[in-house]
């Protein structure tokens, strides 16, 4: 039955209908957005969709037209391919259409990045920021967790000591490695994946040839070194690498390399870089370096400019490090004396060693005690290797450093010899000549001491077939001379020693050298608690303070891998995770 048209009555709009024979029952929808309504005509072949508004006439504002659009469109999906879509509203429609535009826009950027970065090179001199820089490090938790709180690593170098961050390359498929700007194109690879010699604009080598992209079709250099000419191996698709120096017949003002046919023009002579085989390139160069190498004295050859300001000492008079500047100095692993202008190994800072001629390299180092004045003086001695060690390791006869260094032995931990060399105590009477004079083995026989006073007789050990015999004063004075330690234990006290430590949990006298060493001798801890600055630089190794506990450990112990300090501070957290990063670095 046909269905009677009611005009604006019932549209509220003026158009016109006319319904034909045989159409299914119209079904009004009202369009929730807009308030337009829709109706949908049905039959058992098709669903067609029209808008109320047929002469083409829109009377709403562009965004009710622009709704009504997608209301038009949300239905005709429903009807022909997605019924789910009928209970959605048509602005949820519209908000994921958009949402899937925005990241199919964004997906596009992200791939043509990548792209491009993978093949373009770093042009030396260019600021480059790591995708994660390792000018902070998140505090570690002891189980595991890392801490919102991050502190600068800054704080871990000394206040006139630099990572000069900002330069360098960072490494294609690991960010976090950075190769310094004079090892970028040097021709070698110094990235895992070797990205630093990939996409060069410029060489750090004398000799490059052109090579072109995969994907950008763009001209881009390969630079070789003076080893890869006329090996009989062409890396460059030209083969200049093997036709443009190999020859017989040198013109003027070229070198020519002995035993090979290989002609040198001036520019590729005293460069630091060995082209000839025999090195004669490298030869009588008195101090003309070029290219940017550097002259070493010592060696008498030139530093190629790769190796300069690197961090290693190529040269015994650490000139190569000498005069750099932080884009020189740059790259994972390397340090810069502010004032000096020295170029280190990181691992050289804050390690005991001076290495800036101002020792600022071991000034305000996190967990360091810092020495006063006196201390150069007083109590320190100087040693062969370089470093100032307490007067009691250094004249214990237990660092062959500092022999020959003492006037007097200690006398609570070791043995002076009758031509003043000092030994440990415990190799006396160990059938051993460790004097040199035979003097720490003289009156060792049991009877001669007993006869002499009162003696102890310690036990026997798979170590010392001979029975070994001290006097009794001996006895509970901090210091193991028996083999077993036998004349330490079952003491009331250490009154032998007032400088020994006494242990009444096991009843053990341990000698004054435990106290603050970073190993718990007694059970309680006793020789470990309360460490004072004054206790910890006595250690003849280096130490570490902990920030906020009366405790010190050695650097190489205080991270296990979790700081050991109790009540860990953010400084002590970060020290062995940095720590802990830099060995893994390493692997």
């Amino acid at each position: 039955m046909a269905l009677p048209y009611h005009g604006d009555e019932d549209f509220a709009r003026s158009g016109s209908y006319s319904p034909e024979e045989g159409i299914e029952p119209v079904r009004r929808i009202k369009s929730a957005m807009n308030g337009n309504d829709i109706v949908v005509f049905e039959n058992s072949n098709q669903s067609a969709l029209r808008h109320s508004n047929l002469n083409g006439q829109s009377r709403g504002s562009l965004w009710e037209r622009f709704m009504g659009r997608v209301q038009a469109l949300k239905d005709y999906l429903s009807n022909t391919c997605c019924s789910f879509l009928e209970d959605v509203p048509a602005i949820v429609i519209l908000i994921t259409a958009i949402i899937l535009i925005l990241a199919l826009l964004a997906i596009i950027t992200i791939v043509i990045v990548l792209i491009n970065s993978s093949s373009q090179a770093h042009k030396a001199g260019s600021v480059l920021r790591m995708q994660r820089t390792h000018a902070v490090w998140p505090s570690v938790e002891e189980d595991d967790s890392l801490s919102l709180q991050l502190i600068p690593a800054s704080a871990l170098l000394p206040p006139n000591v630099s990572i000069c961050d900002g330069f360098g390359f960072s490494c294609t498929n690991l960010p976090s490695l950075v190769i310094g700007t004079s090892q970028r194109c040097d021709g070698v690879a110094d990235c895992p994946d070797g990205s630093d010699e990939i996409g060069c604009k410029a060489c750090q080598t004398m000799f490059s040839c052109e090579v072109f992209s995969s994907n950008d079709k763009s001209a881009h250099l390969m630079c070789l070194r003076g080893s890869s000419l006329c090996d009989g191996v062409s890396d460059c698709a030209d083969k200049s690498d093997e036709t443009r120096f190999c020859r017989k017949d040198c013109v003027k003002g070229e070198l020519r390399c002995n035993g090979t046919a290989m002609c040198l023009p001036n520019e590729l002579v005293c460069d630091g870089d060995v082209h000839c085989r025999g090195g004669d390139d490298e030869l009588n160069c008195e101090g003309k370096c070029q290219s940017g190498s550097r002259w070493c004295k010592r060696s008498k050859r030139c530093i190629p400019k790769w190796q300069v300001c690197d961090g290693v000492t190529n040269c015994a008079d650490r000139s190569d490090e000498m005069n750099c500047s932080c884009k020189e100095c740059s790259g994972s692993g390397k340090a810069l004396c502010e004032n000096s202008k020295i170029c280190l190994d990181r691992s050289r800072i804050c390690d005991g060693i001076v290495d800036c001629p101002n020792g600022d390299d071991e000034k305000q180092c996190p967990g360091s005690c810092p020495r006063p004045p006196s201390d150069v003086t007083d109590d320190n001695l100087l040693c062969a290797d370089g470093k100032r060690y307490n007067r009691k390791y250094a004249c214990s006869g237990l660092l062959k450093q500092c022999q020959d260094k003492c006037l007097n032995c200690d006398a609570e931990i070791a043995f002076t010899c009758k031509n003043k060399k000092c030994v440990p105590r415990a190799m006396v009477c160990d059938g051993m000549n460790d004097c040199g004079d035979g003097s720490d083995e003289a009156k060792c026989d049991c009877g001669v001491l007993e006869r002499a006073g009162n003696v102890i007789r310690c036990g026997m050990t798979s170590e010392h077939i001979t029975q070994k015999c001290i006097p009794a004063l001996r006895r509970c004075d901090g210091y193991e001379d028996c083999p077993g330690g036998e004349d330490e234990r079952n003491c009331d006290n250490c009154n032998a020693n007032p400088k020994a430590i006494y242990c009444n949990v096991t009843r053990t006298c341990f000698s004054s050298t435990k106290r603050c060493d970073g190993f718990e001798d007694c059970p309680n801890g006793i020789d470990e608690s309360g460490c004072t600055c004054e206790e910890c630089r006595k250690q003849p190794y280096a130490m570490y303070m902990c920030s906020a506990s009366a405790r010190c450990f050695p650097r190489s112990r205080v991270c296990s891998p979790f700081s050991r300090c109790p009540r860990a501070t953010g400084i002590d957290k970060l020290f062995c995770a940095n720590k802990a990063r830099i060995a893994r670095s390493e692997l």
